[in-house]
């Protein structure tokens, strides 16, 4: 990680449509997912990338589950 170049990168931590989808009962892995491809999709087009330590740290979630979500 000490030779990989940083972007900082500007992400919707929470939008509309998660408070919608909350609201809507919708079940937490599937809100989860929905919002780590979202934030990922954003860092991409910021010439970003997230690791899964990064979507741990934003979802506050332990990062061997973020590869079970993305999975």
């Amino acid at each position: 990680m000490a030779e990989t170049e940083l972007v900082t990168v500007i992400l919707d931590l929470s939008t509309p449509e998660d408070l919608q989808s909350r609201m809507q009962r919708v079940p937490e892995t599937q809100r989860k997912l929905r919002k780590a491809l979202r934030m990922c999709h954003q860092a991409y087009d910021q010439g970003g990338v997230l690791s899964d330590v990064d979507l741990s740290e934003i979802l506050s979630i332990a990062d061997s589950r973020v590869g079970q979500i993305l999975a």
